[in-house]
């Protein structure tokens, strides 16, 4: 997880497809006057770990949830990018 910093609500941003939380490099700084910005990086891309199961909606959804529970982070605003949306559907 990627932290940018801000003052305000959390932000998160999670990364599509075959990106790393890198991919909002540019774009989160847009966002740390008015929320305190993250962006995840999706488990197999990147630095993260690779496994040979997981990838269905349910457990990345669940990487989420342990990622923000790890931060402590009880609320946040999600926002997903290309194939991140399946992940924080109810």
């Amino acid at each position: 997880m990627l932290d940018f910093g801000g003052q305000g609500p959390a932000l998160v941003f999670l990364s599509g497809l075959g990106n790393t939380g890198h991919v909002f490099d540019t774009l989160a700084p847009e966002f740390i006057a008015s929320h305190h910005v993250y962006a995840l990086t999706r488990r197999g891309f990147g630095a993260s770990s690779w496994s040979d199961t997981g990838y269905d909606t349910a457990t990345l959804g669940l990487d989420v949830v342990h990622a923000l529970d790890g931060l402590g982070i009880q609320k946040a605003v999600l926002a997903g990018h290309s194939m991140a949306g399946d992940e924080w559907r109810p």
